[in-house]
């Protein structure tokens, strides 16, 4: 995924930046759990006291089901608009698996960096953000690709990798999950989630509640690149 490439699975997603594909009703939003208070909303009220702001929540079986069976309805539609899918994906991922931000990283063979270019959650990634193409040869991404499972990366843990670094150092967080997306066995962008307001650990419940959505991702991709 990237702006000079030649994926169609980058041209399906980069011509489709602007519109997000989804109504109202299939969208999963804050207004429908009043216990979810996004961090901007600090509205004072008629009485002159400000919302409280919730900073965190927790994962909502619900609602994770609910972006699952929309997500397998986009698959399953004669048209697939792969904008609105990953929009959708996010959510999932926010309201769903619990994560207080996600994000989608792809990739520029032009600058060699992965930009990021959606972003989800209490507070989002700036588009500004990017790292370098190189994070492609460490350990971490290379298990990743074979595995085909998302991993966790913590900064200064004994196995961690210098060139992932930098990517926790501009989302201000030392410990985050990263998925690998490819096509044809190439790495064309990745999933980023992180807890970045409680800076709760990331256990192996979030790493499966995550893993549950990001395999409907590489299903897209591959029927995206069936029909190309």
């Amino acid at each position: 995924m990237s702006d000079n490439s030649d994926s169609s699975e980058v041209d399906a997603v980069q011509q489709s930046s602007e519109g997000s594909g989804l109504s109202a009703e299939d969208d999963v939003n804050a207004d429908s759990d009043p216990q979810i208070i996004l961090q901007n909303d600090t509205n004072e009220s008629d009485s002159g006291l400000v919302k409280q702001v919730k900073t965190h929540h927790d994962f909502d079986v619900q609602k994770q089901l609910h972006v699952s069976q929309k997500l397998t309805e986009m698959l399953l539609a004669n048209e697939f608009e792969m904008n609105g899918f990953f929009r959708l994906l996010l959510r999932g991922v926010y309201y769903g698996a619990g994560f207080e931000r996600c994000a989608l990283f792809l990739k520029n063979t032009t600058t060699h960096r992965y930009v990021c270019k959606l972003s989800d959650g209490i507070s989002k990634i700036s588009s500004n953000v990017s790292v370098t193409q190189e994070i492609e040869q460490s350990a971490s991404f290379e298990q990743a690709m074979v595995s085909e499972k998302a991993f966790i990366f913590k900064v200064g843990d004994a196995d961690s990798d210098k060139k992932l670094d930098a990517l926790a150092f501009k989302t201000g967080v030392e410990t985050c999950l990263v998925a690998v997306l490819k096509s044809q066995f190439k790495p064309i962008g990745f999933l980023y989630a992180d807890l970045c307001e409680s800076k709760r650990e990331i256990d192996t419940a979030y790493v499966e509640r995550f893993n549950q959505l990001y395999v409907q991702s590489k299903l897209a991709l591959n029927i995206i690149g069936k029909k190309s």
